[in-house]
């Protein structure tokens, strides 16, 4: 830097000595003095390109993303054969959300510059964002046949693997991206939920562990341990890594969602519903959030306000199947029986396989007196879920009322051995009351064991 002061001293209008101290003043991210010095080239040599490039950079790094456009416009006037220009105005304009231009940008970076790995990476994130997965991934695995080495390529492409479901490459790639960087906290992110997916929950805590230690802001993380926790059933713990994410990262809206998720599992339900509404005040089109605040409001009660959650959610998404199920258990609740039974056939169109269905399909024609067909359903329901306490017990109710006791005992008996696993104790309660009341009348050799 003094070198370059000696030679302005001396010759205050050679405007390279401006542009190489403003070059050397980005890379030490000294990005306001950079642009100073990039302007001052610009007064004494308006026609050289670079100087708009380099004032770009920084303000680009700046987050000043439309005044660097404005200066990548003027050096690809000036210079309309350097690929470098597109690439980084495409960067921009992915950054403010216009990834269809940024796309054209890097499109004439590569036309210019076949081999340019940096093109190519960028091009697939922009297509990542307009959902062209698996174009993505074309664009990263050229990105990493030209630069083996290009760290971003395997964690980019990796994690479009774990969107695609591709689990196991995406682990591949992580562990890639390791291997090259082993104190990069995103790919342990990465790894853990490609690990998570698969179901190795241990190893997943373990990397979203690492990953929290190499980098403690890494909002992500928190959030994807907090889920595991949950699954294991540690909602208070769970809840603590949401609000740390939160903390880091205040508008993220899948901690909301999931920290609701957690508070409703501990009956916290008027707290969830604050947390589904900044969810959804994030992320208006976040359909799970529309369903679980349904859910949360039909447990204290609200069941027209649930119901326009549920209409919500299929509005955003028809072909969702538990959407209309969940709408199915509202309309259950304020005794619409024919037309729940609408909606779980709709939702066991849409998915064979969907145990909430066949349940309220099952209770909706329980309370119409269809005994018979209920009980088919609850046998699907049993199928689907060999672990549903209110299955076996729906089912129970149904055989008690077509043959009595010695038909439904051992539903009975099943739905109390599974209730020491379920959370909703009303049910629980409910259901043992209603067992104990059947037990004062029948014979003893008839009654139902706790």
């Amino acid at each position: 830097m003094a070198d370059f002061d000696t030679v302005i001293r001396f010759n205050p209008d050679y405007f390279l000595a401006y542009y190489n101290r403003g070059a050397v003043l980005s890379e030490i991210n000294r990005h306001e003095a950079a642009i100073t010095a990039f302007t001052k080239v610009i007064c004494l040599n308006s026609d050289f390109a670079y100087a708009y490039y380099g004032r770009g950079n920084s303000k680009a790094e700046l987050g000043q993303r439309l005044e660097a456009i404005s200066d990548y416009d003027k050096a690809i006037e000036l210079n309309p054969d350097c690929a470098d220009f597109y690439n980084n105005r495409g960067a921009c304009k992915d950054g403010l959300g216009e990834h269809e231009a940024a796309i054209s940008d890097y499109n004439i970076a590569i036309r210019l510059k076949p081999n340019f790995p940096l093109a190519y990476f960028n091009r697939g994130v922009a297509k990542n964002k307009l959902q062209q997965s698996e174009s993505a991934i074309t664009d990263f695995d050229k990105a990493i046949h030209i630069d083996p080495k290009l760290v971003n390529a395997y964690i980019n492409r990796g994690a479009t693997k774990l969107d695609l479901g591709k689990y196991e490459d995406a682990i591949v790639d992580s562990e890639k991206a390791i291997s090259l960087n082993p104190n990069l906290a995103e790919a342990y992110n990465n790894r853990g939920s490609a690990k998570a997916e698969l179901k190795d929950y241990k190893s997943a805590i373990s990397d979203y562990e690492t990953a929290i230690r190499l980098n403690p802001d890494l909002a992500d993380a928190y959030n994807n341990r907090g889920k595991i926790k949950g699954i294991f059933g540690q909602h208070e713990a769970a809840i603590r890594d949401y609000n740390q994410a939160l903390a880091i990262k205040p508008d993220f809206a899948s901690p909301y969602h999931n920290r609701g998720l957690a508070k409703g599992m501990i009956g916290q339900y008027e707290s969830s519903i604050l947390d589904y509404d900044q969810a959804i005040h994030l992320n208006p089109n976040h359909v799970q959030a529309y369903l679980n605040r349904g859910e949360a409001k039909l447990q204290l009660g609200e069941h027209n306000e649930a119901m326009g959650d549920f209409n919500e959610a299929i509005r955003l998404e028809p072909a969702f199947a538990g959407a209309y199920s969940s709408r199915a258990k509202a309309k259950v609740m304020i005794e619409q029986y024919a037309s729940a039974v609408m909606d779980c056939n709709t939702a066991i169109q849409l998915d064979p396989n969907c145990f909430d269905a066949y349940n309220i399909r099952g209770i909706a024609k329980l309370r119409q007196d269809q005994f018979e067909s209920a009980i088919a359903d609850f046998d699907e329901a049993i199928k689907l879920n060999p672990h549903s306490a209110e299955a076996y017990y729906s089912r129970g109710n149904a055989k008690f009322v077509l043959w009595g006791i010695s038909a439904s005992k051992s539903d009975y008996q099943k739905a109390l051995e599974l209730a020491g696993a379920m959370t909703n104790q009303i049910f629980i309660s409910e259901m043992k009351q209603f067992i104990q009341k059947i037990n004062e009348y029948v014979p003893k050799e008839e009654k139902i064991k706790w």
